[in-house]
Protein backbone atom coordinates (compact mmCIF):
# COMPACT_ATOMS: atom_id res chain seq x y z
CA UNK A 1 0.00 0.00 0.00
CA UNK A 2 1.60 3.29 -0.98
CA UNK A 3 0.93 6.61 1.40
CA UNK A 4 1.04 10.04 -0.27
CA UNK A 5 2.18 13.57 2.20
CA UNK A 6 1.09 16.54 0.68
CA UNK A 7 2.31 19.74 2.08
CA UNK A 8 1.05 22.97 0.73
CA UNK A 9 2.92 26.32 0.85
CA UNK A 10 0.90 29.10 2.47
CA UNK A 11 2.23 32.16 0.83
CA UNK A 12 4.84 32.67 -2.20
CA UNK A 13 7.84 30.75 -2.23
CA UNK A 14 10.28 30.00 -4.89
CA UNK A 15 9.01 26.77 -6.92
CA UNK A 16 12.08 25.59 -8.08
CA UNK A 17 13.84 25.94 -3.91
CA UNK A 18 10.87 23.41 -2.88
CA UNK A 19 11.52 21.05 -5.71
CA UNK A 20 15.53 20.87 -5.11
CA UNK A 21 14.50 20.93 -1.02
CA UNK A 22 12.16 17.85 -2.21
CA UNK A 23 15.22 15.92 -3.74
CA UNK A 24 17.37 16.45 -1.17
CA UNK A 25 14.05 15.08 1.17
CA UNK A 26 13.74 11.93 -1.07
CA UNK A 27 17.44 11.04 -1.36
CA UNK A 28 17.34 11.39 -5.20
CA UNK A 29 20.57 9.66 -6.76
CA UNK A 30 22.47 11.32 -9.30
CA UNK A 31 21.21 11.63 -12.53
CA UNK A 32 17.49 11.90 -11.27
CA UNK A 33 15.38 13.53 -13.61
CA UNK A 34 11.98 15.21 -13.55
CA UNK A 35 9.70 16.88 -16.20
CA UNK A 36 8.15 20.43 -15.84
CA UNK A 37 5.08 20.83 -17.47
CA UNK A 38 3.60 24.31 -18.35
CA UNK A 39 0.18 25.16 -17.11
CA UNK A 40 -2.74 23.09 -18.84
CA UNK A 41 0.12 20.48 -20.63
CA UNK A 42 -0.17 17.36 -18.49
CA UNK A 43 -2.79 14.64 -19.77
CA UNK A 44 -5.52 15.82 -17.06
CA UNK A 45 -4.65 19.57 -17.72
CA UNK A 46 -3.99 20.92 -14.94
CA UNK A 47 -4.21 24.76 -15.00
CA UNK A 48 -0.90 24.97 -12.99
CA UNK A 49 2.59 24.30 -13.63
CA UNK A 50 3.38 20.63 -12.77
CA UNK A 51 6.79 19.49 -11.98
CA UNK A 52 7.01 15.35 -12.08
CA UNK A 53 9.81 12.68 -11.16
CA UNK A 54 9.88 10.40 -13.13
CA UNK A 55 9.08 6.86 -11.60
CA UNK A 56 11.39 3.81 -11.06
CA UNK A 57 14.24 6.29 -10.34
CA UNK A 58 15.41 4.69 -6.49
CA UNK A 59 14.46 7.77 -4.60
CA UNK A 60 12.81 7.16 -1.36
CA UNK A 61 9.32 9.19 -2.79
CA UNK A 62 8.10 9.76 -5.91
CA UNK A 63 7.78 13.26 -5.88
CA UNK A 64 4.84 15.56 -7.59
CA UNK A 65 4.76 19.44 -7.28
CA UNK A 66 2.37 22.30 -8.75
CA UNK A 67 2.74 25.53 -8.74
CA UNK A 68 0.61 28.68 -9.44
CA UNK A 69 1.60 29.82 -12.97
CA UNK A 70 3.77 32.94 -13.06
CA UNK A 71 4.01 32.61 -9.16
CA UNK A 72 -0.11 32.92 -8.61
CA UNK A 73 -1.63 31.46 -6.05
CA UNK A 74 -2.57 27.61 -7.14
CA UNK A 75 -5.69 27.46 -9.24
CA UNK A 76 -7.93 24.59 -7.68
CA UNK A 77 -11.30 23.42 -7.81
CA UNK A 78 -11.74 21.57 -4.76
CA UNK A 79 -15.67 22.09 -4.25
CA UNK A 80 -16.71 18.59 -4.64
CA UNK A 81 -14.77 17.68 -1.10
CA UNK A 82 -16.44 18.48 1.89
CA UNK A 83 -14.98 21.83 3.52
CA UNK A 84 -13.07 20.21 6.19
CA UNK A 85 -11.21 18.05 3.43
CA UNK A 86 -10.60 21.15 1.16
CA UNK A 87 -7.00 22.28 1.29
CA UNK A 88 -6.17 25.61 2.53
CA UNK A 89 -5.12 28.19 -0.74
CA UNK A 90 -1.62 27.93 -1.89
CA UNK A 91 0.97 29.28 -4.30
CA UNK A 92 2.78 25.61 -4.59
CA UNK A 93 1.96 21.77 -3.39
CA UNK A 94 4.33 19.23 -2.94
CA UNK A 95 3.20 15.63 -2.89
CA UNK A 96 5.60 12.28 -1.78
CA UNK A 97 4.42 9.26 -2.77
CA UNK A 98 5.78 5.45 -1.48
CA UNK A 99 5.04 2.25 0.44
CA UNK A 100 7.29 3.01 3.17
CA UNK A 101 5.19 4.91 5.89
CA UNK A 102 8.36 5.19 7.91
CA UNK A 103 10.05 7.66 5.32
CA UNK A 104 7.44 10.01 5.46
CA UNK A 105 8.07 11.98 8.75
CA UNK A 106 11.58 12.47 7.60
CA UNK A 107 10.32 14.00 4.15
CA UNK A 108 7.96 16.21 6.10
CA UNK A 109 11.11 17.11 8.43
CA UNK A 110 13.33 17.99 5.94
CA UNK A 111 10.97 19.80 3.93
CA UNK A 112 9.48 22.06 6.82
CA UNK A 113 12.93 22.97 8.50
CA UNK A 114 14.08 24.83 5.81
CA UNK A 115 10.96 26.66 4.77
CA UNK A 116 10.68 30.35 5.36
CA UNK A 117 6.84 30.72 4.83
CA UNK A 118 3.74 28.46 6.82
CA UNK A 119 3.04 25.58 4.91
CA UNK A 120 -0.26 23.05 5.47
CA UNK A 121 -0.04 19.21 6.14
CA UNK A 122 -2.40 16.79 4.96
CA UNK A 123 -3.03 13.77 6.65
CA UNK A 124 -3.06 11.09 4.61
CA UNK A 125 -5.65 9.31 6.77
CA UNK A 126 -8.22 11.37 7.72
CA UNK A 127 -7.91 14.07 4.69
CA UNK A 128 -7.92 17.19 6.51
CA UNK A 129 -5.18 19.96 6.57
CA UNK A 130 -3.02 21.42 9.46
CA UNK A 131 -1.06 24.42 9.33
CA UNK A 132 2.33 24.34 10.49
CA UNK A 133 5.01 27.27 10.18
CA UNK A 134 8.81 26.46 9.43
CA UNK A 135 10.52 24.45 11.88
CA UNK A 136 6.99 23.11 13.27
CA UNK A 137 5.89 25.82 15.48
CA UNK A 138 2.27 26.52 14.70
CA UNK A 139 0.90 29.26 12.90
CA UNK A 140 -0.68 31.89 14.83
Amino acid sequence: MSLTTALRFLRPVDPRHVWETAQQAVDAPPGYTWRVYPAHTTPLSDPNVVWMADSGQGAAAWAIMRAGPDGAPLQDDWEELPPDEQPPSAYVEVEFTNGDRNRHPDILAAMIAWTPVPVAIRDDYTGKWTAVRWGGCPVT
